[in-house]
């Protein structure tokens, strides 16, 4: 986009933008944060690049009163992504650029999946992994209120009451795009954060637990740059009516396996309608794992599983997750363009990935023991790649699913499912062109 114009263009500072207005900080945690960027504060000429923003903000977790040291503690489930169940972008009035539901779940696979251990270990000072690096693999993070006072002191500081947390963005503000964008071409973006429920993203120990949660402190960082005149009229030229940029985002659907299901085929309806699905991903989580929703377990799934399509199964040749764990893992590192890499082999050990409802195959049941939830971690998630051609980076690579109905076919063994409820999320990573209308400043997101 900016070839042959280094010359002339200039880096500008960091921005940082915090909460507007700020007053509102008590009255919104409870239910989102929200995030201004006005085209009346940018300059024509200035584009944000979207492999530098983060964000970043402190969070500090109440408790019911002393208790026992060493005992009494509670840990992050997921990453620093966790606190939140909802992200959206939204351009000029209020038009939806981009909408992702359970995206701490989203985001705790995303880094499972590409993550070793020793990367989780080396960004525990930033995105809320475990520190003592005894296991850094599992979906659990670090540990909470270790001094067990009845506030936050300084025994036991890094692991108290209250933490800092920043984490680069997943979505089209972030790793989803890869040219810059021009904010001085925009009179407006808002992004917005919805904080889930406290026990949703917490596991405690004992039954001494978190009671309360306040955020304050939060920002939006990202670097912009700046062109010279001269460079900006000749993109303006090249670009007199239309701007289109290439992204990719995710969107999500749920549904669920009633509990103590009997063996057979259980058809899910998965809500996903897109011109370019590049990949599927389901995170099967029972209600009484020790990660919640966090947790990835395999629904005792035989062969015959796969997504159907107007029709046609994804793979062709099915899967068979509990008698072929090692193929449906291959299958879901290719879903990420990671097969034969030596890079982005996620951190999940086979205890995690051979984890299933009951003990069936090659798999073991999952763990209902808090205790045990970082050595007995529940990791089992299942990818499918429907790219025509498997090139991650190209535009518009992936299969339309806006014309027909798309079904995840459950073949469930013949153990059954445990007695719980098994709600399956699933995931469409997808392909997106964001379109600025130069002359009225509008940018729409085109799927």
């Amino acid at each position: 986009m900016l070839m042959g114009l280094k010359g002339l263009i200039t880096l500008c500072d960091s921005l940082r933008y915090s909460l507007v207005p700020p007053e509102r900080v008590q009255h919104l945690f409870k239910k989102c944060w929200v995030y201004w960027y006005t085209g009346t504060s940018s300059r024509r000429g200035q584009y944000l690049d979207p492999t530098t923003t983060y964000i970043r903000y402190k969070i500090t977790y109440g408790v019911p009163g002393a208790g026992v040291a060493g005992t009494d503690f509670s840990r992050l489930l997921g990453s620093a992504y966790s606190p939140f169940i909802k992200q959206e972008v939204y351009g000029n009035n209020s038009v939806v650029l981009e909408s992702i539901n359970e995206v701490g779940v989203l985001a705790s696979m995303l880094l499972n999946c590409q993550l070793n251990a020793s990367d989780k270990l080396g960004l525990s000072s930033t995105m809320g992994f475990d520190m003592q690096g005894i296991a850094t693999g599992a979906t659990a993070g670090h540990r909470m209120w270790m001094s067990a006072t009845a506030a936050a002191g300084q025994p036991q500081a890094l692991e108290s009451l209250t933490f800092e947390y920043s984490i680069p963005l997943i979505g089209i503000l972030g790793s989803g795009t890869d040219k810059f964008i021009p904010i001085g071409a925009l009179y407006g973006l808002r992004f917005e954060l919805t904080l889930d429920t406290l026990s949703r993203y917490t596991i405690a120990m004992t039954a001494n637990t978190l009671t309360s949660v306040s955020i304050s402190e939060f920002e939006f960082v990202g670097n912009v740059i700046e062109l010279s005149p001269e460079a900006q009229m000749l993109i303006e030229q090249a670009n007199p009516e239309k701007i289109h940029i290439r992204s990719s985002t995710y969107r999500q659907a749920s549904n669920i396996l009633a509990a103590s299901s009997g063996p057979g085929t259980n058809d899910l309806l998965v809500g996903i309608r897109v011109s370019s699905l590049k990949s599927v991903y389901m995170v099967c989580s029972p209600a009484n794992a020790n990660e919640g929703k966090y947790a990835g377990v395999n629904p005792c799934l035989d062969q015959g599983t796969c997504l159907v399509i107007a029709g046609q199964n994804y793979p062709q040749r099915t899967l068979n997750p509990s008698a072929h764990p090692a193929d449906s893992f291959q299958e879901l590192q290719k879903s990420f363009g990671a097969l034969n890499l030596s890079v982005f082999n996620g951190c999940i050990t086979k205890i995690g990935y051979y984890t299933s409802s009951l003990p069936y195959q090659l798999c073991l049941a999952y763990s209902q023991t808090p205790g045990n939830v970082m050595t007995v971690p529940s990791q089992f998630y299942l990818g499918i790649d429907t790219e025509v051609v498997a090139r991650k980076q190209n535009l518009l690579s992936g299969i339309n699913v806006n014309s027909s109905p798309m079904f995840f076919r459950a073949q469930i063994g013949s153990v059954g499912l445990s007695n719980a409820v098994h709600t399956c999320n699933f995931f469409g990573h997808y392909d997106v062109i964001l379109e600025l209308d130069v002359a009225s400043k509008n940018i729409v997101a085109k799927f």
